[in-house]
């Protein structure tokens, strides 16, 4: 949230690839759809879009969450060089 400009609210519901800039967001989904089916795409770069429309670059580290053998979606890490 504080990355991005966001309220909580603002976020809560919203689809992510919405922060994700366009020429990133096809590749995403498809690293997206590889976790899903176990294949580890691990670590990638990614520009988001803030609020105010500023993009920050970002190197995402993921990992499967799982809950009794399922799927439960995806956890992302992505530290940034913005001060």
């Amino acid at each position: 949230m504080a990355l991005l400009g966001y309220a909580k609210s603002e976020l809560l519901g919203r689809n992510f690839v919405t922060v994700i800039a366009p020429e990133y967001r096809e590749a995403t989904i498809e690293n997206f759809r590889k976790r899903q089916i176990g294949e580890a795409v691990d670590r990638y770069e990614i520009e988001v879009i803030t609020k105010d429309g500023k993009r920050i670059p970002l190197e995402l580290n993921t990992r499967t969450l799982e809950y009794m053998g399922e799927f439960m979606g995806i956890e992302g890490i992505g530290p940034s060089n913005r001060r």
